[in-house]
């Protein structure tokens, strides 16, 4: 049952920020940022064993991602 709240919950957040006129509204970027710490912060615990965790999963940093689609949109509409 929580897990599908947070899953609606992102869910919800890549609705709004998908839109094109969202793309520079200060609301839903931040609330994009939000979450993408919140579940940063989740996932650094659950993957500490890794080999290269302490160079991998930095405390203040977020790992690197690359985009395939340059910023086309489709990974983010993948999970909705």
């Amino acid at each position: 049952m929580a897990a599908q709240i947070k899953h609606e919950r992102l869910v919800s957040i890549l609705k709004e920020l998908v839109r094109w006129e969202n793309t520079t509204n200060v609301r839903v970027v931040e609330r994009a940022r939000a979450g993408i710490w919140q579940s940063w912060r989740r996932f650094r615990p659950e993957h500490a064993g890794h080999p290269r965790a302490s160079e991998l999963l930095g405390r203040h940093s977020l790992a690197g991602f690359d985009d395939l689609f340059a910023g086309g949109g489709a990974l983010p509409i993948a999970f909705i």
